[in-house]
């Protein structure tokens, strides 16, 4: 298939571009303050690498990380950036097997997250392809298990998409995004069939770090 440009596989395992992806879309083209040069993007859960190649071909990102959990997530989405490396204009690409934040190292501008957000149980041994939609009995342990860490890989001025489902409990996620030290900058929805799918853009709360910092010194 042909996805915004660029020559996507897929496979039976792997979770396929769909409705989220094409409102991820739309979240990273609206990051205008992202078009500078040399940056480093992140995409966590990459699936078939959709997320993270639009990002790094419209950015002219110097460095593009893609993770998965799934291996045979990794092999297809070093198919695709084969497929397509011609357009991404000497981008430093990896691709490695991780769950979440687990092996990836340094900080980047924009880390990208079409996480799992439909409600289902927790069971450590569901199919590999089950895990890509699973978010948890609320939908969002995933999530927020992300955010616990993202934070430390972002750069100063960073920039996180998060998508999230209104089948989940976004109210608390939304809540818990404040209380982990990040503001909403803006968020997307669209409605598809029984629900709302929704991209959330995010950067650290500067004000809230400096109250902490400024609590400290006292």
């Amino acid at each position: 298939m042909w996805f915004e440009g660029l020559e996507i596989k897929e496979d039976a395992q792997v979770y396929k571009p769909a409705e989220d992806s094409l409102l991820a879309i739309k979240a990273i083209k609206g990051l205008n303050n992202l078009r500078k040069p040399d940056i480093d993007i992140l995409d966590i859960g990459t699936g078939s690498g959709i997320l993270g190649l639009y990002a790094a071909t419209l950015f002219h990102a110097k460095k593009l990380v893609m993770s998965d959990i799934n291996k045979r997530a990794c092999k297809l989405a070093e198919k695709n950036y084969v497929l397509n490396k011609d357009k991404l204009n000497g981008t430093d690409v990896t691709i490695l097997k991780s769950d979440l934040f687990e092996n990836i190292k340094g900080r980047y501008d924009l880390i990208i997250f079409n996480a799992p957000y439909l409600r289902g149980s927790i069971d450590a041994h569901l199919p590999i392809i089950e895990r890509a939609w699973n978010g948890g009995p609320t939908g969002i342990e995933i999530a927020l298990r992300f955010l616990n860490e993202a934070s430390t890989h972002l750069k100063k001025n960073g920039v996180i998409i998060l998508l999230a489902s209104s089948l989940s409990d976004v109210d608390m996620l939304r809540k818990k995004i404040d209380e982990l030290g990040y503001r909403i900058k803006s968020e997307l929805k669209e409605h598809y069939f029984f629900e709302d799918i929704i991209a959330i853009t995010m950067l650290k709360n500067t004000k809230l770090r400096n109250k902490k910092a400024d609590i400290q010194d006292e």
